[in-house]
């Protein structure tokens, strides 16, 4: 039986404690806040990033959330979506059935400044579910000018196709 899909906002610690890949981006996030609402892209490190890097995305708001700007779609995205999102806009995704599911989640993440956990159907042959984690960030602490997003498959139908 198939499952939309589930947002959750406003996620803290406690609602991640079930997933520790999540809940150390999360920990990681909230420690750079330092007393802002948000934290900067600048505030990280990239070797902080490393260990969630294949499966990271970042994306810049554009006017406000009008889209999306994919700055990074991590290499093991492309690989089990079969595309690379790198320098495309939201826009451009090649799903559009999942277009109004991205829009929906981002303009609420950008309203209430804060996180959210999502899960859904990607509709890509490889995997059936997706897990993601979606930190907002801005510049001058308190404006959403960038979502930071940790994505992982839940549930893999097949593995990649060794050519993607």
């Amino acid at each position: 039986m198939a499952v939309g899909p589930i947002v959750q906002y406003d996620i803290d610690a406690q609602g991640l404690a079930h997933d520790e890949r999540l809940l150390a981006l999360y920990r990681l996030w909230d420690s750079k806040r330092r007393g802002r609402t948000l934290p900067a892209r600048a505030d990280f490190e990239h070797a902080e990033l490393a260990p969630w890097f294949g499966n990271l995305i970042l994306l810049d708001v554009l006017e406000g959330g009008k889209d999306f700007h994919y700055r990074l779609f991590g290499v093991t995205l492309a690989e089990e979506a079969g595309f690379d999102m790198t320098g495309r806009k939201l826009t451009d995704y090649p799903i559009t059935s999942n277009l109004p599911h991205f829009f929906s989640v981002f303009t609420e993440i950008i309203k209430r400044r804060s996180p959210a956990l999502s899960e859904h159907d990607p509709a890509v042959p490889n995997v059936r579910r997706r897990r993601r984690l979606i930190l907002p960030l801005g510049r001058n602490g308190e404006t959403v000018d960038m979502m930071m997003t940790y994505n992982y498959a839940v549930e893999i139908v097949r593995p990649p196709d060794p050519y993607l």
